[in-house]
């Protein structure tokens, strides 16, 4: 069963593991057992997908507990020349061996969402 979580729940966890499924999805699991999921559930006239990994993802967080978790969000209602919803969603994690960003990026017609869900899967 997944529950919503906050992408701040992961603060004072230690991750484990964590699998990146192409540009969709990051599954992380903690020390405790926690697992959780970043993805966003694709629909129709809307596109999201992570775009960039800033930093060595593994390296840094794999074995480390994660001391800040926080997400910035950039959204461009109506860029010129597009009647679309663009944004841009940024996750940090710091760790004692340094910083990761998740960069998501989604375009919609600005009926659909392009939030981007983490959810507690265990």
């Amino acid at each position: 069963m997944m529950k919503r979580a906050e992408f701040s729940e992961l603060e004072g966890q230690m991750i484990t593991s964590l699998e990146v499924h192409r540009d969709e999805r990051i599954d992380f699991t903690t020390r405790d057992g926690g697992t959780f999921a970043m993805y966003h559930q694709q629909d129709c006239c809307e596109h999201v997908a992570l775009e960039e990994v800033i930093g060595d993802l593994h390296g840094t967080l794999v074995g480390a507990v994660v001391v800040k978790a926080e997400c910035v969000e950039n959204a461009d209602a109506e860029p010129i020349g597009s009647p679309d919803l663009h944004e841009w969603t940024f996750y940090h994690l710091r760790t004692a061996r340094g910083d990761v960003t998740l960069r998501w990026y989604g375009t919609s017609n600005g009926y659909y969402s392009v939030d981007v869900g983490f959810w507690r899967t265990a």
